[in-house]
Formats: C-alpha cells, structure tokens, sequence
C-alpha cells in the first residue's frame, strides 16, 4: 500500500470484547482476516461505521506487520481541511450494562511528516453519547496515556513506545461506575470512577478515534 503521506497511522491487529459475569460470553471478537484489503474498506465491512469514508484515512492493510496478517489502520493519509476527529466505531449486539472485559492489540506508528495527535479507544452508551475514552497522546507536551471520564481527562502516568505491538486490557464495572486497564500487563489504574456523564450508564458501542491536534497540520 502507497501512503500519500506518511503521516501518524494507530493499527489494530484484534479486539476481543466479553461480558465479565459468571456467565461469560464473547460479545464481539475480530482479527480483520475476514475483511477486503483496501482504504475504506473497514467502514461498511461486518458492522463497522465510521466518518470521512472515501477520504483514504483508514482502512484494512496486509503485511503492514510482518507474520500477522490483515491489520485495520487509522491514519496515515490525511482527511478533509478543518477535520477535528476521524472515528470509526462497532456497535454490540444489545446494550450491556454489566462487567465486561475489552482487549485490543494495537500500536501506533509515529508521523515523519505533519504533526503528532492523539487516538484513542471510545466506550460509548445507547444514545451514542461518550461515556469514557482512554487516550493515547503523541503529542511532545503531553505524551503518554490519558483517561477521559467525558469531562476531564486525566494523566494515568502510564506512556508506551510507538512503533510496538502493545496488548491493553481494560475491564468495565458500570454497575459500580469503576474501570481499570493495563498494558502488557502493566496496570495503568485499578477501580477508578468510569464516566462523570449523567446519562444512561450503558455500553453499546466500542470505537477508535483520531484526535488531530493541529488541523492545519494533521
């Protein structure tokens, strides 16, 4: 595949998704092997939607990592003048209102050409509405990850090395209004308040958003 640019690009190799109850069941799992390779060929695949289609800023690639097959990217060309957020998002099969365990194995490939943004991982509710997001900065000042309760975000003090796959595992108590994450087995938080939104404490969809920090140098 022939980038435009070789500009910021997040990659996700899997994402496995499951309810954390004694009856535990898978509620979404995918490894991309299924999808047509292409730009805009995530979008409108199996489930997936997503903003700026057409504009070759995400997609599905093969031989982006060497051994592991078809990979879905965010990124590496650049969208319309004035874009602020590029997502795409997969909604669950019914609104989840329990414990659930959410685990993707991604990594971030660094810009050598524009400037650094900021992607991240959306848990959204019923009504589409963001409940939280944990966020993973480029940025020089701010490097590292970050938690968004819909509010404010929040340095976690965690950081990871671009250019590696990485395995986060993020587990979800809505009941309790609590979440905690780690990476490569590393926790990043344990048992702190999930969402600061009023609204319905639901999770019915999981979505990847790209963040661009300077729009006139995305």
């Amino acid at each position: 595949m022939t980038f435009v640019r070789y500009v910021l690009t997040w990659f996700v190799v899997a994402i496995a998704i499951q309810s954390g109850s004694a009856a535990d069941r898978i509620l979404y799992t995918t490894d991309f092997s299924g999808f047509p390779v292409g730009e805009d060929q995530l979008v409108g695949n199996v489930g997936w939607t997503g903003t700026n289609v057409g504009e070759a800023v995400h997609g599905i690639d093969e031989g982006l990592i060497e051994g592991l097959g078809k990979t879905a990217y965010l990124g590496s060309n650049i969208p319309m003048p004035a874009t602020e957020f590029v997502t795409v998002d997969h909604s669950l099969t019914e609104p989840f209102t329990g414990m659930i365990q959410f685990q993707v194995l991604f990594g971030v490939n660094e810009s050598t050409e524009g400037s650094n943004d900021i992607f991240g991982f959306d848990f959204l509710n019923e009504e589409n509405e963001l409940m939280a997001a944990l966020l993973f900065d480029t940025t020089l000042l701010d490097f590292g990850i970050w938690t968004d309760d819909s509010h404010e975000t929040t340095a976690t003090g965690g950081t990871f090395i671009t250019g590696l796959l990485n395995l986060l595992t993020v587990s979800i108590d809505l009941e309790a209004n609590q979440w905690s994450a780690d990476l490569e087995g590393t926790p990043l938080f344990t048992d702190i308040p999930f969402t600061a939104s009023t609204s319905e404490r639901t999770l019915a969809s999981f979505g990847v958003a790209w963040q661009i920090a300077d729009v006139e140098a995305p």
